[in-house]
C-alpha cells in the first residue's frame, strides 16, 4: 500500500466539507484531489462520535424499558432477539 501524503490541513478541509454535507465528488473537485483520497480520509476518520450505533441504541432503550434485571426475563430476551434480527447489518 502506498504511503499517505495527504496533509493534516487537507484532511481537516475534507472532513469539514463532508460534515457540511458535500458529496465526495464535490469535495474532490473543490480541493483538486482524487475521489479515492477523499473516501480514504473520510473512512479513516471513523464514524462520528455523536451518532450512536443502531444496535447500541436498541440495547440501551431495551435496558431502560425492561429495567436492569439480574436475570433476563423472557420478554427482554425476545425483544433483544427481535431487534438484533431486524437491525440492518453493517457491511
Amino acid at each position: 500500500m502506498a504511503l499517505r501524503r495527504t496533509s493534516v490541513a487537507m484532511q481537516n478541509q475534507i472532513l469539514e466539507l463532508h460534515n457540511q454535507g458535500r458529496s465526495i465528488r464535490k469535495i474532490a473537485q473543490a480541493l483538486k484531489i482524487a475521489r479515492n483520497t477523499v473516501r480514504a480520509c473520510i473512512r479513516d476518520s471513523g464514524p462520528p462520535s455523536s451518532v450512536p450505533s443502531v444496535e447500541g441504541s436498541y440495547r440501551a432503550s431495551l435496558s431502560q424499558s425492561t429495567g436492569n434485571l439480574s436475570r433476563p426475563s423472557s420478554t427482554k430476551v425476545s425483544l433483544l432477539k427481535f431487534f438484533t434480527k431486524n437491525t440492518p447489518s453493517k457491511s
